[in-house]
């Protein structure tokens, strides 16, 4: 009966060690499909400048065009639908939101400066923990600031992605 009693206890804290891992790789797994259909999107929506701009050799996004093809992409990449939600419910339990868009090219306005950009740019933007996420952008490029839920977490996530095409 010992020996059984045991047997028992060991099968239970298996079982929970085994649930805990299960957790820990399906929050993996969210992180990084998340971040592999951000990259590929942002990669996309990038594509999309005003023809005559690159025969100047002043980049400008054509900003309807491609948040457009950046909404299709997460479509395609992770199953994003029309209403924001997705549909993978298991590995995100909110909807997916942009916080921010935006189109650094030679028509952007600096908004520390006034005037237009000048490159290499600093990127700041304060995270919702107060860290400062800072980078330093060497041409046109876009932005994208999503945020979900993913399983397993309590809080909501930022993620960052930027395309930019170095000068």
């Amino acid at each position: 009966m010992q020996k059984l009693f045991v047997l028992l206890i060991v099968l239970i804290g298996a079982s929970k060690i085994w649930v805990h891992d299960v957790k820990i790789k399906l929050e993996k797994v969210a992180f990084q499909s998340m971040k592999f259909s951000l990259q590929n999107s942002v990669h996309d929506a990038s594509l999309f400048v005003v023809p005559n701009s690159v025969t100047s050799g002043k980049i400008v996004f054509d900003q309807i065009k491609a948040k457009q093809n950046f909404l299709d992409s997460m479509g395609h990449n992770i199953g994003l639908k029309q209403n924001m939600t997705l549909e993978n419910n298991v590995l995100y339990t909110k909807p997916l939101t942009i916080v921010e868009e935006k189109y650094i090219d030679y028509n952007w306005i600096d908004p520390s400066t006034g005037s237009l950009v000048k490159f290499p740019y600093t990127y700041n933007r304060v995270l919702p923990n107060g860290q400062l996420f800072s980078r330093v952008i060497f041409g046109p490029s876009v932005v994208f600031i999503v945020k979900t839920r993913v399983i397993g977490t309590t809080e909501d996530h930022e993620f960052i992605t930027i395309q930019e095409y170095k000068g």
